[in-house]
């Protein structure tokens, strides 16, 4: 009985925002600005991921206040699958990231519903 009220419950739980700062939060952070690679110390790429603003704009070439302008960079809204961030992430090219463990599938679909509806910096 209790499993399937837990299942009946979990049926119900929406899933997480496609939002920047749910995903910087959530995706990038944690997974991508560790010591080694796009912290504010390392910048791997000349990319420092760390701070949510500058995260946004090394992605998408435009800043959080910038509406107008259209996602361009490492995203593509048209097609995010084949955004060079998607491409990277489920290693569909000669390099993966991040380098040591592939994201989950739920993670990149995340990024990828975030790119899809817009890559708003919200």
């Amino acid at each position: 009985m209790r499993l399937a009220i837990l299942v009946a419950l979990s049926a119900c739980v929406e899933p997480p925002p496609a939002q920047w700062t749910y995903v910087h939060a959530a995706i990038i952070v944690p997974h991508c600005t560790t010591s080694a690679c796009h912290s504010t110390l390392s910048r791997a790429g000349n990319l420092d991921l760390h701070d949510v603003d500058a995260a946004y704009q090394a992605l998408t070439s435009r800043a959080c206040t910038d509406t107008a302008a259209p996602a361009a960079g490492y995203v593509d809204t048209a097609n995010p699958s084949a955004s060079y961030l998607s491409i990277l992430l489920r290693r569909e090219g000669p390099t993966g990231m991040p380098p040591n463990a592939r994201l989950a599938d739920t993670e990149i679909e995340r990024l990828e519903t975030w790119m899809m509806a817009g890559a708003r910096c919200d």
